[in-house]
């Protein structure tokens, strides 16, 4: 998968998953998004110490068999994601506006939004 990525986009560690809220939320909530952003690298940390204790919490949670999510963690090299992997660069925001438009032509989302870049915060380089 991120040779294929590499190959299409020149960025092998696209980003999956995420956050999304509106500018105004973001500005009136800030302790609110520091603590998700800090448990969401706490759980990332634990799944690279102990990836059998985050599947078999979030295949609870989910409802997804353990086996099905570890193998997602096994596609996408999860324990193995460096912390320079897990920040938000300008090639991340660069390949997004790429792939909207595909995920739009391929009936995925209605339409691409008209400024990708807008839907990032860059956190790296």
């Amino acid at each position: 998968m991120q040779e294929a990525f590499e190959e299409a986009f020149g960025d092998p560690a696209v980003m999956n998953g995420g956050f999304i809220a509106s500018t105004d939320f973001v500005e009136k909530n800030p302790e609110f998004v520091d603590a998700l952003v800090q448990l969401t690298q706490d759980a990332w940390t634990l799944y690279q110490e102990d990836p059998d204790t985050v599947v078999a919490e979030a295949a609870e949670v989910s409802g997804i068999a353990a086996d099905q999510l570890t193998l997602v963690g096994e596609v996408l090299n999860l324990s193995g994601t460096t912390d320079e992997q897990k920040k938000v660069t300008e090639q991340d925001v660069a390949t997004w506006t790429e792939i909207y438009p595909l995920l739009a032509e391929s009936g995925f989302i209605e339409s691409a939004p008209a400024d990708p870049a807008a839907l990032f915060q860059i956190t790296g380089e």
